[in-house]
């Protein structure tokens, strides 16, 4: 059953408009109510929050559904902390 709420809940955010989200999200909650309810109340409170992204523009909307900007910036702090293997501290006064 985990696609096919995966696949659910894809759907939900790939439509175009925040009112055929919605839309979508409450025929996907009747759907669930009979088998999972408590799977459909997770959805009404949980998925309802999630559609504020459609405030944004689309290209927005597009790469907040993937982390592929946060692992590149990652990827790079890692690739620049490589090079430098000495950081540069603070001596103690003793010294």
């Amino acid at each position: 059953m985990q696609r096919e709420v995966a696949a659910d809940i894809h759907a939900i955010f790939i439509t175009a408009t925040r009112q055929d989200a919605e839309a979508l999200l409450a025929k996907t909650v009747q759907e669930y109510a009979t088998r999972a309810a408590k799977l459909a109340d997770w959805l009404e409170q949980n998925i309802s929050e999630g559609l504020a992204v459609f405030a944004f523009p689309d290209i927005h909307r597009r790469s907040l559904g993937t982390t592929n900007s946060l692992e590149r910036l990652n990827r790079e702090i890692r690739r620049r902390s490589r090079v430098a293997t000495l950081f540069p501290t603070k001596r103690p006064a003793h010294i």
